[in-house]
């Protein structure tokens, strides 16, 4: 059910980064610790980007390790190249089938 979640969580972060490179929103602008001033804005914005980060890192590995385990070569060999797109993929044609 994790996989479920990372997988839909890594798409939905895949399909806004392309909108948001085409329409041209949010060029230019870039966010760190050091642009919130109050201890509350920074520990805001670390836990936001802990949720944001962490379910991608969960699909990257779960899937990598499910793709070790069952020989699919060419799969690790894209994931090497795409990583967060190949592991989508992989979940939506392999893994959720099981």
């Amino acid at each position: 059910m994790i996989q479920k979640y990372c997988a839909y969580h890594t798409l939905a972060l895949i399909v806004l980064g392309i909108v948001f490179a085409i329409a041209d929103i949010g060029s230019g602008v870039s966010l760190t610790l050091d642009s919130f001033e109050t201890l509350y804005g920074k520990v805001v914005f670390a836990v936001i980007i802990v949720c944001m980060t962490l379910p991608v890192l969960v699909n990257v590995l779960s899937m990598l390790w499910d793709m070790l385990k069952n020989g699919r070569w060419w799969y690790i060999l894209g994931t090497f190249f795409l990583a967060y797109a190949i592991t989508v993929l992989y979940y939506f044609r392999v893994y959720r089938k099981k």
